[in-house]
């Protein structure tokens, strides 16, 4: 029973279904015209950097298992994880030209490409294997 609930909580399926929702989630979050919390420099840019990292996480853990990607070297796995995350956050800005109130912002599409990469950086460093 106990490896029936652990591979439903973390299979294949709840691995894509917790990126899909987190994708969702940030959507939904740039079609609001106003995001309460402060108007602070660069805090909107953490925000971006913080939530594509989060994002390239959950993609990695949908993608890297994936069996088809496996014989590929890691840093190629991981550049595909933070090209979509970036070709991801470009949507994402451009939806929010169609957002009253909103506008499409290339700085805020870098900070989203600096988390996705700050991620990848982060967990790379930790699977590696220590000398």
């Amino acid at each position: 029973m106990t490896s029936a609930v652990t591979h439903a909580l973390d299979g294949p399926r709840a691995r894509w279904t917790a990126a899909g929702l987190w994708m969702v989630l940030l959507w939904w979050l740039s079609s609001r015209p106003v995001l309460p919390g402060p108007d602070l420099p660069f805090l909107d840019k953490a925000e971006h950097g913080a939530a594509y990292a989060v994002l390239a996480m959950l993609l990695a853990r949908a993608l890297l298992p994936v069996r088809a990607l496996a014989s590929r070297p890691i840093a190629e796995r991981w550049s595909l994880i933070i090209l979509a995350c970036t070709l991801y956050g470009v949507f994402d800005e451009l939806h929010q030209a169609f957002v009253p109130g909103r506008f499409p912002d290339a700085w805020d599409v870098a900070a989203d490409a600096g988390g996705a990469l700050a991620a990848a950086l982060v967990l790379g460093a930790a699977r590696r294997p220590r000398v």
